[in-house]
Formats: structure tokens, C-alpha cells, sequence
């Protein structure tokens, strides 16, 4: 078995007052893959078991309520740590005074990570036992996910319950058209209810949807915030028309491009990344050699100095040419690669740190060179497939396990040493982290 599944009995409702709560009492499993999400250790009972007993209604009012934004809302750092992003993608909090497992949906383009975390309701008796993580196809979560909430449905209609919440929420689901579920797929990867947008809020998103070209519509609502979308979207076309009017001719990158493989989705992200920072480091003899600036990685590929002055633009909020609304946040994503009537790519990259600049400079390459939907993309905080794979390559490229491994003193690292190897190959204490940690090289102590 490789799935998410619910499986549950109904039972006596124990005295439940409310209808919906009484017609769906039941004892509840929920396993992903082999792993039994619900496993409780009882404390009036001394003992453990596999399932709970709680009214199913709460918890498939919650998934029809969240729906849009819990298959479609990825996981973004400034989200995610907002009290919010829990909220919409956490099973918890649909428990209403039951007890439900810390079940955590992140989507992830075409994907969705699944997350269960021990968790004690003492007030309920009971403890979670259980901790884990995995990655389906969103349709086989999808597909899980309505079983159950058709199930509920169904066992209300039985039991002659009409008109609730649950009800009409789900019909109104079921019943969109095309062009209505695009909408609803959009605002919620805003993180947003689309049945409780005004009419100015849905004209918003639908003009930006119109207006931003497809290859990074997925991308920009992924990271936009719906307070400033109209103003975020004409900066990111302006963005966009800087990078598609440079006048360089980067012949070297046109014909590796056209000579490197497109991405396998099939793949793990890593892996993607990984292979391909490894392969041009062998094909252009770097071993041994590290790259600190933009400038240096473009060397390394065949790029003079007067290339990249002209392909790649650093910017900052103010900059007075590209007309940004004064008083916004800009730094909404790191880089942004497109390509001029040549078709030679150009970078713009948000004015920072020269390490993270460097970084996203490889990120923005990755994409260039690999992306089958076209040489157009957007390199944000966001941690979906397509932006781990080429975080995964600017890591390789710029700090490769091998010469890490040669470097790193012993398996237990402080973070004096941490500090000293970031300085060594120019790039950030984080992405030395993750280096060491994902390539199991040595754990950092923390402190």
C-alpha cells in the first residue's frame, strides 16, 4: 500500500446533541502508506490503539472549507510562519474540542507533502503517537480526500440532514465549471476562499491572471500577497521587459541550453539538481575550483565580463526606471530569467549580499537551461518542486559535497566552522547547512 487513507465505522453517537455530529460518529484511521496517522496511546485506558472516535462532520466541513488553498497553497516562508497557513493546512484545527492528529498538506506543484507530528491532547486523553513525512501526487490525495467527504455527505442525506454548510459547500465544488475552478485553483494558491471574495477582489485576480504571461502565473501567485497583487504584477512585468529588451548574445548559454536535457519530473527535485550542477562541473573541469561572484561563475562558462554587464541587471525598489509603486514591499522574489528577440537570456536579480546574489544568479541559470515549458521563469522563496530543484543545483554548483567532504574537519561541526566554510566558498551559512545535512557530510551543533 502506497496511499493516503481514511478508513473509518460508524458508532453510537454517545449522546451527541447536534444531528450532523450524531449521524457521523465514528471510529476513524487515518494511514499513509503504513504508518498509522491516528495511533493514540489512551490514558484512562493504559493502552494503545490504532483509531479515534469523534464525529466526522468537523473534520469534512474543515476540508470543503480549506479546499482551494489546501491543494493549491504552497508552502512560502512568510506564510507558513503566519498563524494563518496552519490554520488552512493543518487537520488539527478541525477538531472542534475532538481530538485530530497534527496532519499538515503542503502542496507542491502537482504534489503534496504530508506531515504528522506527535501531539498531546491531554484534555482529550489521548496522545499521538506517530511522526513522519511523505510526498503523493496530488490526485491520489485528492481523490482520498473526497471519498471521505462524499462518505459524510452521504451518511447526512440518510439520515434526512439538509442545508448545512458542509452541503452547500461541497455542491457548489462539484457543480464549477471550468473557468470557475481556474479561478478558484488561482486564489487558492493565494491562500484564499474564493466563495468569499467581493466582486472588486475576483475582478483583481482575474486581470492579473490575464495579464501575466502563463509560463510564471503559477509562480507569481504562488508568492504574492492579495493585498498588493495589481502593484507586485506590474512590477513583475516590468521586470520582465527589462530582461526581454538587454541586448546581449550569450551564445555559450544558447548552446549548452540546446545541448543539456530537460527536467524529468518523475525525479526527486534534488536529484535533478544535484546531476546537473555535478555535469557542468565535470564538462568544464571545475574540480577543485569554486565560483564567489556572478562573474566568476560566468567565466566558468565561456561568459566574458562585457557579457554578463549586459545580460544580467541587479535592481532595487527605487530604481526610478521601472516605475514601482512607491511605499511597496519589492522583494517579493529573488530573480527573474527571460530572454531578448535573440534569444539569449537575461537576469534580474535583487540588489543584496554578493553570496546571495551569486546564488540566485544559479538559480535563475538552472531554469534557463533546463525549463521544457520555455526559457522564462521565476526564482522566489517558495518551496515547491521546481524551485528546490534549482536551489538543490546553485548549492552543488557553488559548494560541491565532494570538495566539502575534503574540507569538513570531522562528522560534528560548530557553527564557528560552519561560518569558516561559508566564508571559504562564498556563499551563505544556510545553504552550507543544508549541504552538509543533505549530503549526511557532518551535523552542526546548534548554539
Amino acid at each position: 500500500m502506497n496511499e493516503l487513507q481514511f478508513d473509518f465505522e460508524w458508532e453510537n453517537p454517545m449522546g451527541a446533541a447536534a444531528p450532523e455530529l450524531a449521524a457521523t460518529w465514528a471510529h476513524l484511521v487515518i494511514r499513509v502508506n503504513e504508518t498509522l496517522v491516528t495511533q493514540v496511546h489512551d490514558y484512562g485506558a493504559r493502552s494503545v490503539r490504532d483509531g479515534i472516535y469523534l464525529p466526522l462532520y468537523p473534520m469534512a466541513e474543515w476540508l470543503v472549507m480549506h479546499w482551494w488553498p489546501l491543494l493549491h497553497e504552497p508552502e512560502v516562508p512568510r506564510r507558513a510562519s503566519h498563524r494563518d497557513y496552519p490554520q488552512r493546512h493543518n487537520l488539527r484545527f478541525a477538531r472542534e474540542g475532538f481530538a485530530l492528529p497534527s496532519l499538515t498538506f503542503r502542496p507542491l506543484n502537482g504534489k503534496i507533502g504530508l506531515d504528522w507530528r506527535s501531539v498531546d491532547f491531554s484534555a482529550c486523553g489521548v496522545r499521538f503517537l506517530q511522526e513522519g513525512s511523505t510526498v503523493f501526487d496530488s490526485e491520489g490525495v485528492k481523490d482520498a480526500v473526497t471519498r471521505l467527504i462524499e462518505s459524510v455527505v452521504g451518511r447526512l442525506e440518510i439520515e434526512g440532514i439538509r442545508g448545512t454548510p458542509l452541503q452547500e459547500e461541497w455542491q457548489a465544488i462539484l457543480e464549477a465549471g471550468s473557468e470557475e475552478r481556474q479561478f478558484c485553483k488561482v486564489a487558492g494558491t493565494l491562500g484564499l476562499d474564493p466563495y468569499s471574495l467581493t466582486e472588486e477582489g475576483q475582478a483583481s485576480i482575474i486581470r492579473v491572471a490575464e495579464d501575466l504571461p502563463a509560463e510564471l502565473a503559477d509562480d507569481f501567485f504562488a508568492i504574492a500577497d492579495f493585498t498588493d497583487l495589481a502593484a507586485q504584477a506590474t512590477r513583475l512585468q516590468a521586470g520582465l521587459e527589462v530582461v526581454r529588451t538587454q541586448d546581449a548574445n550569450l551564445v555559450p548559454l544558447q548552446e549548452l541550453r540546446g545541448r543539456l536535457e530537460k527536467i524529468d519530473p518523475l525525479r526527486t527535485p534534488w536529484a535533478e539538481g544535484y546531476a546537473l550542477a555535478r555535469q557542468l562541473r565535470k564538462d568544464f573541469h571545475l574540480e577543485g575550483r569554486t565560483a564567489r561572484t556572478v562573474e566568476d561563475v560566468g567565466s566558468f562558462l565561456g561568459l566574458s565580463p562585457r557579457d554578463l554587464t549586459s545580460a544580467v541587471v541587479s535592481w532595487q525598489g527605487d530604481d526610478q526606471a521601472l516605475a514601482f509603486a512607491p511605499g511597496h514591499s519589492v522583494r517579493f522574489y529573488d530573480a527573474l530569467v527571460g530572454t531578448n528577440e535573440l534569444g539569449s537570456p537575461g537576469f534580474l536579480l535583487q540588489k543584496q549580499h554578493e553570496s546571495s546574489r551569486t546564488f540566485a544568479f544559479c538559480r535563475a541559470l538552472f531554469e534557463y537551461l533546463t525549463a521544457a515549458t520555455g526559457p522564462v521563469a521565476l526564482i522566489s522563496s517558495a518551496l515547491s518542486e521546481r524551485q528546490k530543484r534549482n536551489r538543490a543545483f546553485a548549492a552543488e554548483f557553488l559548494a560541491p559535497a565532494e570538495m566539502l567532504q575534503e574540507t569538513v574537519s570531522g562528522s560534528l561541526l560548530d557553527s564557528e566552522e560552519v561560518e569558516d566554510l561559508a566564508a571559504q566558498f562564498g556563499v551563505s551559512i544556510y545553504v552550507i547547512r543544508h549541504q552538509l545535512e543533505n549530503h549526511h557530510l557532518a551535523q552542526v551543533m546548534e548554539g
